[in-house]
C-alpha cells in the first residue's frame, strides 16, 4: 500500500497521520464512555465551566431555558471553581433532583433550575456520533485524496483542512467529556481559519501568487497562532475572557468559509479548464450546504446571540466531506480513477485468491477424508498454481472492470501517433472524420460525436457521426446557417454544457443558447480551427463511464482536434485542386465546343438561313393544303436546328439570364400546353400546379430551354408509352430560405447510380443519337439563375428531375 508514495516522508506522514488520527478516536471513545451511565447537570460543560452551544441529555422545558455560551459561576448559591467540582456537587444527589444553577455573561447573571440526570449512552450518541461520524468521514476523504496525489498542492491543503477539523470535531467529545485534551482542542481549533485559507488558496488550482511564493502555503497558519495561545491561557485564568477570544475564533471561522465559497466561485467564473469548472461545481454544492450555512449559524450565535445549539446543524456538516467524495469518485478529483480501477482489479484478485484456497481445501477434504492431515504437497502446488494463473487473471479481470465500468485505460502517446498518421494519410473528408470519430467513441469510451464540416458557404456543410443516427438529430436540430452554430464556430476554446448552470437563462455570454445542444445531449464542443478559420465542429456526449473528462482526456482531444483541422484544410485543398483540374478540362471542352460552334456556324446556318427562306417564300405562293404542310414542316425543322447551332454557341459562351418577375404556373401552363402538340400519343402529360407559389424571377427563354430538355429526354425514354408530370410546390417558410420547385416526372426505365453521377457532364450520353450536351446546357442554365438541379432515379422506378429557383424573400410584383 505504501509502495504508491514516492519518498520516505510522504509514507511517513501518511502513517503518522493514521495512528494520530486512530489515537485521537480511542480517546474520543474512552473519554465519552468515562462519563457514561453517571449524573451530569443536564447540559454540557467545558473543564472552566462555559456552557458551549451544544444540546445533550433529555429533551425539555429547562434544558431550552439554559443560555448557552455562558458561564456557571455557582450552583444552590455555591460557588463552584471548575467542572470536576460541578460534577461532584451534581452527582451528590439523587437523579431528577432539580438544582439552581447561576450562569454569568457579559456581567449578566442568569439563575435557571435544570433536574440532574443520568448521562444515558443513547444521549451520548444522540450528541457525539455526529461530531464522530463528521470528523472520520471528513478526515478519511482527505487522506484518500493525499494517498492518490501526494504532490498536488489541492490534495495537501485538502488534507491539512481535514486533519485539523476533523481532528476538532472528533476531539471535541473528550472537551465536553473527560478534558484530556482540551489544550490540543483549542490550538487545533484556532487554527482551523487558516487551513480553509490554506484550501481557498490551493483548490481547484494553486494560486499564481503561492506559486511565486510557496511560503504562502504554511504562513496563513501563523496568525491564527495568537488566538490559539490566548485561548490556551484564559483557559486556565478566566473563563470569561476564553469565552470572548473563542467568539472571535468562531466568527473568523464563518469568514474564512466564506472567503472559501469566494474563492470557488472566482476559480469557476475565470477558470479556462471545463475540468476544473465541472469539478468545483460538483464541490460547491456540497461546500456550499456544509460552509454556508453553518458560517451563518455561528456567524448568529456569536454576533447576534442567537440560543442555537451547534450540534443540531450537523446533518448539514456531512455534505461537505460527502461532495468531496462524490467528486472523488464520480468526477475524478485529485484525479484517481486510474488508481481506483487498480484497486477494484486487486480486491478482486484477493478475492479469487481467497476462494481458490477456501475451494482447494474442501476438494482435497473430499477426496482424503474429513479431519485427515492435509498432504505436504498441498501448498507447494497451489502456490505454484497461483504464480501461473495470476498475470493472466489479473490482465482478464482488469479488462472485466474496465469493460463494466467503460473506464479502459488508454495509452496517450500511442493514441496520438496512431491517430495523427492515419489522418496525415488521408485527403479525402470522410475518412478523415471517420478516423477522429472512432479513436473518440472507442478508444476513450465516449457515448457518441458528431463533426460537422464546413464547406465554402453556411449552406454547404457535411455531418458525421458515431453512431450514425446522431447526424440525423444534429441534422433536424441544426439547420444549414444556423446562428448557434456560427456563434460556436467563431469560439476559440473549449465549451460545454456546464457553461451556464442548469434552471438558468440557458445563454452563453457570446449569444447563442444552449437549449438544442441540451436536447442533443452535448456533453463537450470544441471549435475545428486552422489558422483562425473555422473548418468545422466537434460535439461530443458524455463517457460511457458516466465519469467527466479529465485533463488528460480533454488535452487528447484537443490534440486529435488540431490534427483534424489540419488534415480537414489538405482535404480541403485537394478537393480545391480536383475541382481545379475539372475545370481545365472542362475549359478544354468548352473551347472544343467554341471551335466546333464557329464551324457550324459558318458551314450551317447560312445555308440552313437559306432554306428557311426558301421555303417562307413558297408557302406564300401555294395553295395545297398538303404542300403547305409540308413546308411547315420545313421551316419548323429549320427553327429547331437553329436552335441547336445557337444551343452550342451559348454553351461555349453563355450569355447571363435576363431575370424578370414572372407567374411560374402560367408560364408552366403555356409550355405544357406547346408541348401536347410534340408528345406521342401513348405518353399521357399531367401538370400539377402550386397556387400559393409567389413571383419568382427566371429567364422563360432559358427555361424554356431547360424544361424542354427534359421533356424530350423523357419521350424518348418513354418507348413503350407512359405518363409524363410536370409539378410546381413551394418548399420553405417565411424568415428561412425559400425555393420554388420544379419536377419533371416520367415513368420510364430509370437511371442507375453510375449513370446519374455523370448525368450533366458535358458530351457523356447514353443515346446513339445524342450529343451530351442538352442536360449539360440545362443545369449551366439553372446555375445562372442561382438555383440547383438534380435526379431522383432508380432502375424501374422512373426518373424524375428537381429543379429548385430561390425565391425573393420580399415579394415581387408582376
Amino acid at each position: 500500500m505504501l509502495s504508491h508514495f514516492e519518498t520516505r516522508r510522504e509514507k511517513a506522514l501518511f502513517c503518522a497521520l493514521v495512528a494520530i488520527f486512530t489515537l485521537a478516536l480511542g480517546v474520543a471513545f474512552a473519554s465519552a464512555a468515562r462519563q457514561a451511565e453517571r449524573s451530569f447537570p443536564g447540559f454540557a460543560v467545558w473543564e472552566n465551566l462555559v456552557a458551549p452551544a451544544i444540546a445533550i441529555g433529555p429533551v425539555g422545558a429547562a434544558r431550552e431555558r439554559i443560555p448557552y455560551r455562558s458561564v456557571v459561576i455557582a450552583v444552590e448559591g455555591r460557588p463552584v471553581g471548575d467542572a470536576a467540582a460541578l460534577r461532584a456537587l451534581v452527582r451528590a444527589v439523587p437523579p431528577g433532583t432539580p438544582l439552581t444553577y447561576t450562569f454569568e455573561r457579559n456581567a449578566t447573571r442568569t439563575a435557571v433550575s435544570i433536574p440532574t440526570a443520568t448521562l444515558r449512552w443513547r444521549d451520548i450518541l444522540g450528541a457525539y456520533a455526529p461530531y464522530l461520524f463528521n470528523g472520520l468521514a471528513l478526515f478519511t476523504a482527505a487522506l484518500v485524496g493525499y494517498y492518490f496525489k501526494p504532490r498536488l498542492a489541492a490534495a495537501r491543503a485538502f488534507l491539512a483542512l481535514g486533519g485539523i477539523l476533523g481532528a476538532v470535531l472528533v476531539l471535541a467529545v473528550d472537551t465536553l467529556s473527560s478534558f484530556w485534551c482540551s489544550p490540543l482542542y483549542f490550538c487545533l481549533e484556532s487554527l482551523l481559519p487558516g487551513a480553509l485559507l490554506h484550501l481557498a488558496l490551493a483548490f481547484p488550482v494553486e494560486r499564481p501568487i503561492v506559486q511565486r511564493h510557496p511560503w504562502l502555503r504554511w504562513a496563513v497558519y501563523v496568525p491564527f497562532a495568537v488566538p490559539a495561545i490566548l485561548q490556551n491561557i484564559a483557559l486556565r485564568t478566566s473563563p470569561e475572557r476564553h469565552l470572548q477570544v473563542n467568539d472571535w475564533v468562531y466568527a473568523l471561522i464563518a469568514l474564512t468559509g466564506l472567503v472559501l465559497l469566494a474563492s470557488l466561485a472566482h476559480s469557476y467564473v475565470h477558470s479556462r479548464s471545463a475540468l476544473v469548472r465541472q469539478q468545483i461545481r460538483v464541490v460547491t454544492s456540497g461546500m456550499t450546504v456544509a460552509v454556508l450555512v453553518p458560517s451563518l449559524g455561528l456567524l448568529s450565535i456569536i454576533l447576534l446571540g442567537v440560543e442555537l445549539p451547534i450540534n443540531q446543524l450537523w446533518p448539514l456538516y456531512v455534505a461537505g466531506p460527502a461532495s468531496i467524495g462524490y467528486a472523488i469518485a464520480r468526477h475524478n478529483l485529485f484525479e484517481v480513477d486510474r488508481v481506483l480501477r487498480t484497486g477494484v482489479v486487486y480486491g478482486a484478485l484477493s478475492l479469487v485468491t481467497l476462494l481458490a484456497y477456501s475451494g482447494g481445501l474442501v476438494i482435497t477434504e473430499k477426496i482424503i477424508g474429513a479431519g485427515q492431515r492435509l498432504p505436504a504437497s498441498f501448498l507447494p502446488i497451489y502456490l505454484v498454481g497461483l504464480i501461473l494463473l495470476f498475470n493472466p487473471l489479473r490482465s482478464r479481470i482488469q479488462l472485466a472492470v474496465d469493460r463494466l465500468f467503460h473506464r479502459q485505460a488508454y495509452d496517450y502517446r500511442a493514441t496520438v501517433e496512431a491517430t495523427t498518421r492515419s489522418l496525415a494519410s488521408f485527403l479525402d473528408t470522410d475518412r478523415i472524420a471517420t478516423t477522429l470519430l472512432d479513436a473518440l467513441t472507442q478508444v476513450m469510451a465516449v457515448e457518441w460525436g458528431v463533426l460537422m464540416v464546413f464547406g465554402r458557404s453556411p449552406q454547404s456543410r457535411r455531418i458525421y457521426s458515431r453512431p450514425p443516427e446522431r447526424a440525423r438529430r444534429a441534422t433536424e436540430l441544426f439547420p444549414p446557417g444556423d446562428a448557434t452554430i456560427a456563434a460556436i464556430a467563431a469560439e476559440r476554446r473549449l465549451l460545454t454544457r456546464y457553461e451556464v448552470p442548469p434552471g438558468s437563462r440557458r445563454r452563453h455570454p457570446a449569444g447563442f443558447d444552449f437549449e438544442r445542444l441540451d436536447e442533443l445531449g452535448v456533453a463537450l464542443l470544441l471549435p475545428v480551427r486552422f489558422q483562425d478559420e473555422p473548418v468545422g465542429l466537434l460535439m461530443l456526449g458524455e463517457k460511457q463511464s458516466g465519469v467527466y473528462y479529465t485533463e488528460e482526456d480533454i488535452n487528447l482531444i484537443q490534440t486529435l482536434d488540431n490534427q483534424c483541422a489540419l488534415a480537414l484544410t489538405n482535404a480541403r485543398a485537394y478537393e480545391i485542386i480536383h475541382e481545379t483540374q475539372a475545370e481545365l478540362v472542362r475549359a478544354e471542352r468548352l473551347a472544343a465546343v467554341g471551335e466546333l460552334a464557329a464551324a457550324v456556324a459558318h458551314g450551317i446556318r447560312n445555308p440552313l438561313a437559306g432554306i428557311r427562306a426558301a421555303a417562307q417564300v413558297a408557302r406564300e405562293d401555294v395553295v395545297d393544303a398538303r404542300l403547305i404542310e409540308s413546308l411547315d414542316d420545313i421551316i419548323g425543322e429549320a427553327g429547331r436546328l437553329e436552335t441547336r447551332v445557337r444551343t452550342i454557341l451559348n454553351f461555349a459562351k453563355p450569355f447571363e439570364p435576363k431575370l424578370v418577375s414572372a407567374d411560374l404556373n402560367a408560364f408552366l401552363e403555356d409550355f405544357a400546353e406547346r408541348m401536347r402538340k410534340r408528345i406521342p400519343a401513348g405518353i399521357r402529360l399531367a401538370v400539377e400546379l402550386d397556387h400559393t407559389l409567389p413571383m419568382v424571377r427566371f429567364d422563360t427563354v432559358q427555361m424554356t430551354e431547360v424544361l424542354e430538355a427534359l421533356v424530350v429526354n423523357a419521350v424518348e425514354a418513354m418507348t413503350e408509352g407512359g405518363a409524363l408530370a410536370i409539378r410546381s410546390r413551394l418548399d420553405g417558410h417565411d424568415g428561412a430560405r425559400r425555393d420554388a420547385v420544379l419536377t419533371v416526372s416520367d415513368t420510364g426505365p430509370g437511371i442507375d447510380a453510375a449513370r446519374r453521377e455523370r448525368i450533366f457532364d458535358l458530351f457523356y450520353t447514353t443515346k446513339v443519337s445524342g450529343t451530351g450536351i442538352g442536360l449539360a446546357t440545362a443545369k449551366r442554365l439553372i446555375d445562372q439563375h442561382g438555383g440547383t438541379i438534380g435526379v431522383d432515379s432508380a432502375p424501374g422506378a422512373g426518373t424524375t428531375f428537381v429543379i429548385r429557383l430561390p425565391v425573393p424573400a420580399v415579394p415581387l410584383s408582376a
